[in-house]
């Protein structure tokens, strides 16, 4: 129990136990000294075994899919992890949780998979962890530099290099969904809006095209920026609810209202994308899906060709 991030149902624990405490939520827990006291004190052979039984725990209760992961990982079960990281992988993308994206990065950190970095390079930087991002994205241009030149960019965007970030972009267009966001993104930093407009449209043409959503609503988001920048304040306005409401979690849907409000946008779910036309493309209504762990990738992917 002192590995678990998810409480125990009380029905199934002996009350009795010495070092455990209820919750008000009628869960189980482990005092917070003994807990320290207990992963301080255990040896490392330990601490996997404990994570691997909490995996198979949270595979037979019904868990999210990342805490099952968080375990699998720390338990040392890799091949398990990686297929869960991997077929889950657009779910850990739109994470900001900094524990999630350090236990991903000590997956990457253990094999040479290209996937599994971009995987946890796009985690660290919604973590907020530009460092540790930076250093997967150098181990993972020297891997698969198509994957990596994107990350890349985008990092020396936040590092404020805007120039240096439109060279990489430039050079490394390859007319593909990622790289022209990336383009897009540093032609719009750079005052560029008209240019930006025609790449990031570009871009979501081709997400449509190849049946896959991942990042719609970052793209939109960027086009109302673009029409706020060239005074286009109606369509900003109705790019910035669509991007909203294209959202998948409610910490991205926060996330994009913050700016969006910049626009106006002021309703808590945006408008309704059903039927409504943003531009030449129909965007399409994208719901909320359950987490759960044994879901098949058909079945929580935004992209319908996996």
């Amino acid at each position: 129990m002192c590995v678990l991030r998810s409480k125990v149902d009380a029905a199934e624990i002996d009350p009795n136990i010495p070092l455990l405490y209820m919750s008000k939520k009628n869960g189980v827990g482990i005092a917070r000294p003994a807990r320290s006291a207990l992963l301080r004190d255990s040896k490392d052979e330990e601490l996997r075994r404990w994570h691997s039984m909490a995996a198979d725990w949270c595979m037979d209760h019904d868990q999210p899919f990342s805490d099952r992961l968080y375990h699998l990982i720390h338990s040392g079960r890799d091949r398990e992890a990686t297929r869960i990281a991997k077929d889950m992988r657009y779910h850990l993308m739109d994470m900001s949780d900094k524990d999630m994206a350090e236990s991903v990065r000590l997956l990457s950190s253990r094999h040479e998979d290209a996937e599994v970095m971009c995987i946890t390079a796009r985690m660290l930087l919604n973590a907020k962890m530009l460092k540790e991002a930076k250093a997967v994205c150098n181990r993972l241009n020297g891997i698969d530099a198509g994957s990596g030149r994107p990350l890349q960019i985008e990092i020396a965007l936040k590092e404020n290099r805007i120039d240096y970030a439109l060279m990489l972009a430039r050079d490394g267009y390859a007319e593909d969904v990622q790289s022209g966001i990336a383009l897009g993104v540093c032609l719009l930093e750079s005052s560029r809006p008209e240019e930006a407009l025609k790449c990031l449209r570009s871009a979501r043409d081709r997400m449509i095209d190849e049946g896959c959503l991942y990042r719609m609503d970052e793209v939109m988001l960027y086009e109302a920026l673009a029409e706020m920048c060239m005074n286009n304040r109606a369509r900003a306005k109705a790019l910035a609810d669509a991007a909203i409401r294209c959202a998948r979690t409610e910490a991205k849907r926060s996330m994009l209202r913050s700016i969006g409000g910049m626009l106006g946008c002021g309703s808590e779910h945006g408008v309704a994308l059903e039927g409504v036309d943003v531009g030449d493309v129909q965007v399409p209504y994208v719901p909320d899906v359950p987490l759960e762990h044994r879901q098949p990738l058909e079945s929580e992917s935004p992209c319908q060709n996996g």
